[in-house]
């Protein structure tokens, strides 16, 4: 080396890659590694990813092809087909979607704990594999059904069985694939990041029912079972699409916490900068003061750009923050997130499936009509999603969920109410519908970055996994809600939704005292000069770029 440069980095191994010694067939489709864990240069992507992270482009593009799919045959061509088939019975449609969050629970830890002990892509291509299955059982029962209206029990059956395994793939998409998602991105932007997969769900959602209107126009404006059975078909062909996705995840292309780190510093400094920081071999620590860091013209250059720090989820962070006696700390978080999503599941599963045949069957509304209605609704979200990350910046994270839920529900109970006044005007009601789902599911990106930003990375998948909890509050409050629906009427279930939900209002507050209003005032803590003198310093806190081989060594 010249005299004067500094030496060089000492060599480390890398870190043992999960996929070689599993030998799983996920890596057989891909075997090259990818040494900047980028998207290949060679194949298309959306400009906004340009030179992402290859599991986040790959799962932007399962995403888009998920919502595809799902808004095309889960919706309203399934709910419809189930209540025709079944001699026009709420409470069996509701069985169906019991059954589906049954199977999600029963195997939610066990694919959690499997995705973080071992690799997180031999699980989700475990999960193509089911999709295979499933759509090929769907599509007989679907099709036979349609055939054969007076053996409509044998084809029922057939049909609940297969939403168990949709059950099952579905934990795997949101639970291990999240959570490979959530690995793969930049602590500090994650809400970014988020915002951009919902917008390219959301999207594609729309997408989906405007092909079911065009099916619709071509083989009949009528809510019959084969009219049904065509609009599913063509759904299942693109659920394919997105099984063969799910084959191509890679664990190796995975961010280190301390590699998301110097990413983000690295951006904030320029390189003569960088370079005289290693020169002087100092670093910077979070409300350090100047003395300890070098002499004055120095540390004014420094103070002119102080890098931005991202803090690792370690046991001091989650210690820092204590309310209540200790009862609150920041471990609570995904706890709290965890208890008012099974609220909101419990009260939306009584009512989500049941909104198609509402419009059908109370609005007098025609399949063409109501996919519109399927079709304006993502683009609501979408617009609400870009809206409520905005607003994060100035209210907060917690707040603007607060808000979107505050108005989701009085906007549902101004429904119901309408509704049971006997108005039966599809140019009040739709609105009313649209703007309350919009407003209610445009806080996904928020919910999902807290989550993440407040969960040990080695427990993210069985976080995600757990969720599907969630998904079994929503599938086994269906049954009720059909239950109440032939019984009571659309609109009381609609009631019962909107006092269910406003009451995890409660529980979601308790979120105020942990989270900061500003997502990146995540990365602060205590006075460091405080925290040294307890001993409480500890190396998520040093500047990366600078030192970043002595992080490798000791963060973990």
């Amino acid at each position: 080396n010249m005299e004067g440069s500094s030496p060089p980095p000492p060599s480390h191994p890398p870190p043992p890659d999960k996929n070689d010694w599993m030998g799983c067939g996920a890596r057989a489709f891909c075997p090259t590694v990818l040494v900047d864990k980028a998207w290949p240069s060679g194949l298309a992507c959306f400009s906004c990813l340009k030179g992402a992270n290859y599991n986040v482009v790959l799962m932007n593009i399962l995403c888009m092809l998920f919502g595809l799919a799902e808004s095309i045959w889960t919706g309203t061509a399934m709910s419809a087909f189930l209540y025709t088939l079944s001699q026009d019975s709420n409470t069996r449609v509701g069985y169906v979607e019991a059954a589906q969050g049954i199977s999600t629970l029963l195997f939610a830890l066990p694919v959690g704990y499997m995705a973080d002990k071992y690799s997180a892509s031999v699980v989700i291509a475990c999960g193509a594999i089911l999709s295979f299955i499933a759509c090929g059982t769907t599509a007989f029962a679907t099709y036979e059904g349609a055939q054969d209206q007076d053996n409509w029990r044998l084809h029922y059956y057939l049909l609940l069985g297969a939403f168990c395994l949709w059950g099952i793939v579905n934990g795997m998409i949101n639970g291990p694939a999240q959570a490979l998602y959530a690995a793969s991105t930049p602590q500090g932007s994650r809400s970014k990041y988020y915002e951009i997969l919902f917008v390219g769900w959301g999207l594609s959602s729309t997408i989906g029912p405007v092909i079911s209107i065009i099916l619709f126009a071509y083989y009949g404006n009528q809510w019959t079972l084969t009219r049904l059975r065509n609009v599913i078909l063509a759904g299942l062909s693109l659920e394919l699409l997105t099984a063969v996705c799910m084959l191509f995840f890679r664990d190796d292309c995975k961010l280190n916490e301390e590699e998301t780190s110097a990413e983000n510093t690295a951006e904030a400094n320029t390189d003569s900068k960088q370079d005289g920081e290693r020169e002087n071999g100092n670093y910077t620590l979070l409300g350090g003061n100047d003395e300890e860091i070098g002499d004055s013209n120095t540390n004014a250059a420094l103070d002119l750009d102080k890098p931005k720090m991202v803090r690792t989820v370690t046991e001091q962070f989650l210690n820092e923050v204590s309310y209540c006696g200790g009862l609150l700390t920041r471990r609570s978080v995904p706890y709290i997130l965890f208890c008012s999503d099974i609220i909101i599941a419990i009260g939306s599963g009584m009512t989500v499936k049941y909104f198609p045949l509402f419009f059908k069957n109370n609005v007098n509304m025609t399949p063409i009509e109501v996919q519109a209605i399927y079709a304006v609704t993502p683009i609501a979200m979408v617009m609400f999603s870009v809206v409520g990350t905005s607003l994060k910046d100035y209210l907060g994270r917690v707040q603007t969920i607060m808000l979107a839920r505050v108005i989701g529900v009085g906007l549902l109970l101004t429904l119901a109410l309408l509704a049971e006044a006997g108005v039966h005007s599809k140019y009040v009601l739709v609105p009313i519908y649209v703007i309350r789902t919009g407003i209610v599911n445009c806080t996904y990106p928020l919910d999902e970055s807290i989550l993440m930003d407040f969960c040990p990375k080695d427990k993210r998948a069985q976080w995600k996994s757990l969720e599907s909890v969630v998904s079994f509050g929503w599938c086994g409050s269906a049954v009720l809600g059909g239950v109440l629906g032939d019984k009571h009427g659309y609109s009381f279930t609609f009631t019962i939704t909107a006092v269910i939900q406003g009451s995890s209002l409660a529980l979601t507050s308790l979120l105020l005292p942990l989270v900061p209003i500003k997502e990146s005032a995540r990365n602060e803590a205590k006075d460091v000069k405080q925290l040294d003198e307890e001993g409480d310093l500890q190396e998520p806190l040093v500047n990366p770029v600078v030192d970043s081989d002595r992080l490798q060594n000791t963060i973990q």
